[in-house]
């Protein structure tokens, strides 16, 4: 979901030097902070909103109803 350098960065998992350097880049830089910050509210705004994720999701079931039918019809 982190876009690495434009909502934030990618961090090693259990590497807490790592983590910790991205942490106070970010925190000593308050233009960083409020790009990666306006960077992340709008991508969560284009592609994890509500209506996007129904839209989804109804897709998702026309597919499935889709093939329930067709493979119904082949039985028969």
């Amino acid at each position: 979901i982190v876009e690495d350098g434009i909502t934030g960065y990618h961090a090693e998992p259990k590497v807490t030097k790592g983590f910790a350097k991205q942490m106070v880049k970010i925190l000593s830089n308050p233009d960083l902070e409020e790009r990666m910050s306006q960077n992340s509210i709008i991508r969560a705004q284009n592609n994890f909103s509500w209506p996007l994720i129904a839209d989804s999701m109804v897709d998702n079931f026309k597919r499935v109803i889709e093939r329930y039918n067709d493979k119904n019809i082949k039985e028969k």
